[in-house]
Protein backbone atom coordinates (compact mmCIF):
# COMPACT_ATOMS: atom_id res chain seq x y z
CA UNK A 1 0.00 0.00 0.00
CA UNK A 2 2.86 2.38 0.78
CA UNK A 3 4.27 1.86 -2.70
CA UNK A 4 0.95 2.91 -4.26
CA UNK A 5 0.74 5.96 -1.99
CA UNK A 6 4.23 7.01 -3.09
CA UNK A 7 3.31 6.56 -6.76
CA UNK A 8 0.19 8.66 -6.22
CA UNK A 9 2.21 11.44 -4.57
CA UNK A 10 4.68 11.43 -7.46
CA UNK A 11 1.80 11.65 -9.96
CA UNK A 12 0.47 14.70 -8.11
CA UNK A 13 3.78 16.55 -8.53
CA UNK A 14 4.58 18.37 -11.73
CA UNK A 15 7.45 17.02 -13.84
CA UNK A 16 10.17 19.22 -15.28
CA UNK A 17 10.39 19.43 -19.08
CA UNK A 18 12.90 17.61 -21.29
CA UNK A 19 14.72 20.88 -21.99
CA UNK A 20 14.98 21.64 -18.27
CA UNK A 21 16.40 18.16 -17.68
CA UNK A 22 18.91 18.70 -20.48
CA UNK A 23 20.07 22.00 -18.93
CA UNK A 24 20.48 20.40 -15.50
CA UNK A 25 22.52 17.56 -16.99
CA UNK A 26 24.72 20.00 -18.93
CA UNK A 27 25.46 21.89 -15.72
CA UNK A 28 26.71 18.67 -14.13
CA UNK A 29 28.50 17.26 -17.18
CA UNK A 30 29.76 19.67 -19.81
CA UNK A 31 29.01 18.66 -23.39
CA UNK A 32 26.43 18.49 -26.18
CA UNK A 33 23.07 16.88 -25.39
CA UNK A 34 22.33 14.10 -27.87
CA UNK A 35 19.13 12.63 -26.46
CA UNK A 36 16.69 13.00 -23.55
CA UNK A 37 14.31 10.19 -22.55
CA UNK A 38 11.87 9.91 -19.67
CA UNK A 39 12.49 6.64 -17.81
CA UNK A 40 10.04 6.28 -14.94
CA UNK A 41 10.66 9.11 -12.48
CA UNK A 42 13.88 10.32 -14.14
CA UNK A 43 15.13 11.66 -17.42
CA UNK A 44 18.06 9.83 -19.01
CA UNK A 45 20.22 12.42 -20.78
CA UNK A 46 22.87 11.31 -23.28
CA UNK A 47 25.75 13.80 -23.56
CA UNK A 48 28.76 13.90 -25.91
CA UNK A 49 31.72 15.49 -24.15
CA UNK A 50 34.48 17.43 -25.93
CA UNK A 51 36.90 14.63 -24.99
CA UNK A 52 34.90 12.31 -27.26
CA UNK A 53 33.29 10.40 -24.40
CA UNK A 54 29.55 9.77 -24.40
CA UNK A 55 28.02 9.77 -20.92
CA UNK A 56 24.53 9.28 -19.51
CA UNK A 57 23.17 11.48 -16.74
CA UNK A 58 19.99 10.75 -14.79
CA UNK A 59 17.92 13.79 -13.77
CA UNK A 60 15.02 13.45 -11.33
CA UNK A 61 11.85 14.30 -13.27
CA UNK A 62 10.24 16.01 -10.27
CA UNK A 63 13.04 17.85 -8.46
CA UNK A 64 15.44 18.41 -11.37
CA UNK A 65 18.33 17.10 -9.28
CA UNK A 66 21.07 15.16 -11.01
CA UNK A 67 21.32 11.60 -9.74
CA UNK A 68 24.77 10.08 -9.45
Amino acid sequence: MVKNAHAFQQAEKKKITKSQAARQAQKAVNGKVLKVELKGSAYRVKIHQSSGRVVFVMVDAYSGKVRK
